[in-house]
């Protein structure tokens, strides 16, 4: 049998490297999360330069063309993430890979006029980007742990053990590893990682002599590219399986020119094509599957961080993040349940605290939610999320001077803070400042026109001002954004209630219900049509429905006593307006009605009394 011809190997070896790239679960982050599409992005660009540079280098005298082209290409994978600085260094790899031990440093002294652009882009950028992630509240740009860059070292070391772990046998893979530093040697990766290193080195070391460098061209890729996440400029992330998305690429190309050496080693001709595919083939199955279940796990936020738990049960960012993803599914005690045992792994979580003191909000514990912001700021004064909230929680009690301060210094901390312009929107309501919330909300929509929050918002205020076609036009944008929102749906009916529309407001209060059915605002709302239409056994039941899921609602309480003054039962609805104004005192409706029915029922003790009506 013949020897299988060179290119028809490196098409082997292509291909095999090709399918490993393409099914590998590792990869799966960079393509299902949105937020790392740039890695796609970087990833295209920097092949697409690096062929255009190789195909302009073929000839001794490089085809300008095609150089600008990859210098192009080489700015736009610059502009997709700056990891692309790399690239320079991947060049001058190649040349130097391709070239004989005899003849390597004249063909780098003589394209050295070439590589010298690709550098100066590089550097410029990269000085570019430093002096922008290193300034501002939260620069990315960190400290080294303690200080001493040595437990960073240590620390990358053992993270190079989980890469190449995860290269292998990808069934640990995390959305989120926990950021543990590393201060001992004598830790196991610690030192598998420093063996492979050092067995790398002098496998580099020997192959030096050789005039085959693929080996090196694959290691050298790997490392390489996978310098700029190897924290030798602190950042906030030791690891992410994004990070492997350029690196993988030598690895697998490495891998296939093993496993295709083993073959020939083996066997040869087209015994040897059939034994390297009887090891890819049952490979490529296997990652298929495990990247098929990989993209099921990013289906979703509730379905990502279950599985992050799962992998590292005492991760306290996987804590909050699942709390947040339940939070948003209404699932509140679930959420505070996490919350908690993110705070028992991480005691001093400032965002934790703060995302506590908004759930407690939600639950109208506003003097528990105000403690737990204060916590959160007592960690992190900067954190404007915790200063705009508690504004929010303070204005709730009546606080509106410290309302207001928290409010506007959560948007001096954080100008182009959305949710701060819709906060402080929102304590300017409570407040009855409806032109000012107006001007804020709008703000936010003017950051976000995506926010059906303050969409929600600026409809409720606009109503208020009597503006219902302004208003009913953004609560349907919320409702478009969010059309599972149970207090849209509610907010929206109570406009339409007010502008007549009866019929279409019971429809939305009743589909707030079918969301929400322990919602007291709906079957308040559902009561006070009822009312309007003299159906008062509708009305009551709707209104009593209202107290049993919140018994301090003033409103309810009222419109109760209303509808059963109508009845005649003004007993009953002395009762509850007095109730309305214990929970309320300065609810002057509320005063007036009591006033009315305690005349009403002198007036009809009267009657009882004479057999007359006065």
């Amino acid at each position: 049998m013949g020897e299988e011809s060179p290119g028809k190997s490196v098409r082997t070896i292509a291909l095999f490297a090709v399918l490993l790239f393409v099914v590998h679960p590792v990869n799966v982050e960079s393509v299902a999360w949105v937020s790392s599409r740039k890695y796609g992005l970087l990833a295209f660009f920097t092949f697409l330069s690096f062929y255009l540079y190789l195909k302009s280098a073929e000839v001794d005298k490089p085809k300008i063309l095609l150089y600008l082209f990859s210098i192009i290409t080489y700015i736009l994978a610059l502009l997709s993430s700056p990891f692309a600085v790399v690239l320079p260094g991947l060049i001058i790899l190649y040349d130097f890979c391709r070239s004989s031990k005899s003849k390597y440093l004249d063909i780098l002294k003589s394209r050295l006029r070439y590589y010298i652009l690709y550098i100066v882009l590089g550097f410029a950028h990269f000085l570019l980007l430093m002096k922008m992630v290193s300034t501002g509240p939260n620069p990315a740009v960190k400290e080294h742990y303690a200080g001493k860059a040595i437990y960073t070292l240590l620390t990358m070391i053992r993270v190079l053990y989980d890469y190449l772990r995860n290269l292998l046998i990808p069934i640990w893979l995390n959305n989120r590893y926990i950021d543990k530093v590393s201060s001992s040697l004598f830790d196991y990766k610690i030192i598998i990682s420093i063996v492979f290193l050092i067995v790398i080195f002098i496998f580099i070391f020997k192959q030096l002599k050789s005039d085959k460098k693929i080996f090196i061209f694959c290691l050298g890729w790997f490392f390489i590219t996978l310098l700029p996440v190897s924290n030798i400029i602190p950042i906030s992330t030791k690891m992410a399986d994004r990070y492997l998305y350029l690196p993988g690429v030598g690895f697998f190309v490495l891998f296939s020119v093993w496993l295709h050496s083993l073959a020939g080693i083996c066997f040869a001709g087209k015994f040897r094509r059939l034994f390297s595919l009887s090891l890819v083939i049952p490979l490529i199955f296997a990652f298929s599957y495990l990247t098929i279940q990989r993209n099921k796990v990013w289906a979703n936020s509730l379905t990502l961080w279950q599985n992050s738990l799962s992998q590292a049960p005492h991760n306290p960012l996987a804590h909050l993040n699942l709390g947040e993803a339940m939070y948003e599914q209404e699932r509140i005690d679930e959420a505070v349940s996490h919350y908690w045992q993110a705070l028992r792994l991480k005691p001093d979580y400032a965002e934790v605290y703060n995302n506590l003191g908004v759930a407690l909000a939600d639950q109208e514990r506003f003097e528990a939610a105000i403690d737990n912001y204060l916590k959160a700021l007592k960690i992190e004064p900067q954190l404007a999320a915790a200063h705009s909230n508690l504004g929010v929680a303070l204005a709730k009690v009546g606080k509106h001077e410290g309302a207001l301060f928290h409010s506007r210094k959560a948007l001096q901390l954080e100008s182009r803070y959305a949710g701060g312009y819709n906060n402080l929107g929102n304590v300017l309501a409570q407040q009855g400042k409806m032109e000012e919330a107006v001007a804020n909300y709008s703000l936010a929509l003017q950051l976000n026109p995506g926010y059906a929050d303050a969409h929600n918002n600026l409809a409720v205020a606009l109503a208020r001002l009597g503006r219902y076609q302004e208003a009913t036009t953004h609560h349907h944008e919320a409702l478009r954004l969010k059309p599972n929102t149970a207090e849209a749906h509610n907010n929206l009916g109570v406009t339409l209630k007010n502008m007549g529309q009866l019929k279409p407001a019971m429809e939305h209060f009743l589909m707030a219900l079918q969301l929400s059915p322990e919602y007291a605002d709906p079957h308040n709302n559902l009561g006070d049509v009822f009312l309007r239409l003299g159906k008062l056994d509708e009305a009551v039941a709707h209104f009593s429905k209202a107290l049993e899921i919140r018994a301090n609602f003033p409103e309810a309480q009222n419109n109760l006593g209303v509808a059963l003054a109508r009845q005649g039962r003004f007993n009953e609805a002395i009762g509850h307006f007095n109730e309305a104004l214990r929970l309320k005192p300065d609810y002057l409706q509320a005063r007036a009605n009591l006033d009315i029915a305690l005349q009403m029922l002198g007036r009809a003790n009267e009657t009882a009394t004479t057999g007359e009506i006065p």
